[in-house]
């Protein structure tokens, strides 16, 4: 069993909504956050392959409440292994708040299957399924159904770590203006010692088509991150992060441009 808690905080100069929400971004404000994230991960004692994943998220905007987000997910995943294959699927319930307001419920299902290619490095092909429905009636509109593809490169010798992520996702919701068919590119690399100093660059492209509402709206973020970590003995390991990202739309009202400065730790258990 393994668990993970971390806290951040810093100033964020273009607040939007977080792209798991599904809502459009076209209303932003300036403000300090402080965002913490946990996790729980293992398998569950005597049943061999089974493996429970929860998770909380809080996250909030002293001066932009109604950013405000916090969620909590709970799941079960069977995993099983042969030679260089291995594979798991399941299930996970979330739900989320929005602006201290209920905003959804949602059950996942999927699957994943990686192929291990060298002692090094490793490809995956996972499939997610979302039924999501609303919890207040004022976001009835993002009631529906989410479909996502990844393929996904692992590599990892000593202190480096090298992720390659191609997604495409696509939604069915009850209103289009939150029904987008996304294709996003993500690229990391991590340089992380068990003691001292480590680094890390990251880049995200997505291109987003909102083909349902009239007139049609295509967007294309660019996304860079930078982070610096200092790892210690005890487990404890301390950052700083900077992101810029770039949203250019073909309606001026969603481009945005963003800068967020963070500084946070985390403590494994």
């Amino acid at each position: 069993m393994a668990a993970r808690v971390s806290a951040r905080a810093g100033y964020d100069d273009n607040v939007i909504l977080q792209d798991e929400t599904g809502l459009a971004g076209d209303v932003s404000a300036e403000s300090p956050f402080l965002e913490v994230f946990g996790t729980l991960r293992g398998p569950y004692p005597g049943w061999r392959g089974v493996r429970l994943d929860g998770s909380f998220y809080m996250l909030r905007y002293p001066e932009a409440g109604d950013f405000n987000q916090a969620s909590a997910n709970l799941g079960a995943l069977y995993e099983w292994w042969r030679g260089d294959w291995s594979a798991d699927a399941g299930m996970h319930l979330a739900t989320t708040t929005l602006g201290g307001d209920g905003f959804d419920r949602s059950l996942r299902l999927s699957t994943r299957i990686t192929r291990r290619l060298t002692p090094d490095s490793s490809v995956a092909l996972r499939y997610r399924h979302d039924d999501v429905s609303a919890i207040e009636s004022i976001y009835d509109g993002i009631e529906g159904s989410r479909h996502r593809v990844d393929l996904q490169f692992r590599w990892s010798r000593d202190d480096r770590r090298v992720g390659v992520n191609l997604t495409r996702e696509t939604n069915d919701r009850a209103d289009p203006s939150v029904s987008p068919d996304k294709l996003k590119l993500e690229v990391d690399y991590r340089f992380v010692p068990e003691t001292g100093w480590g680094y890390g660059v990251g880049m995200e492209l997505r291109s987003s088509e909102y083909a349902g509402i009239d007139p049609s709206r295509d967007e294309d973020l660019v996304q860079f991150d930078a982070r610096v970590t200092r790892y210690t003995e005890s487990g404890w390991q301390l950052f700083a992060e900077l992101l810029r990202a770039d949203n250019d739309s073909s309606d001026a009202a969603f481009s945005y441009e963003r800068n967020q400065l963070a500084i946070g730790v985390y403590r494994l258990f």
